[in-house]
């Protein structure tokens, strides 16, 4: 009898130990695609040089893959810095856990002064 219960004792520790690394990796991979899917739309919005189109496209993206995208823009002079938050949440259905966590990337855009150079030709 002693050798039944300890065999179903072990049998529930090991449930329990894959149940949460099935969770710990469907976390691992949320978190990894809300990265790529902010290096994605930061390359996007760069290579436009942060129209405002591109920018807004970016956020509805965002708001339809579950996300929640800012971007705000400081002028310094010649210099513009562009911060791009995009936060996503977590959630582990079975413990009832949720949490929102927040990927925060800086980018910068100098304003290209053209320098003409006349000659006599």
């Amino acid at each position: 009898m002693r050798l039944a219960i300890e065999t179903f004792v072990c049998a529930i520790l090991i449930s329990l130990l894959v149940l949460l690394g099935m969770f710990n990796q469907q976390v691992d991979m949320n978190t990894g695609n809300a990265k790529q899917f902010c290096s994605s739309a930061i390359n996007r919005m760069e290579s436009a040089e942060f129209a405002n189109e591109v920018v807004d496209r970016c956020k509805s993206d965002a708001t339809a893959s579950g996300y929640r995208l800012t971007v705000t823009s400081a002028a310094s002079g010649d210099t513009t810095t562009y911060t791009t938050v995009l936060t996503y949440k977590v959630k582990v259905p079975l413990f009832q856990f949720e949490r929102e966590y927040q990927i925060k990337q800086l980018s910068r855009s100098e304003k290209l002064k053209l320098k003409y150079r006349s000659e006599d030709v």
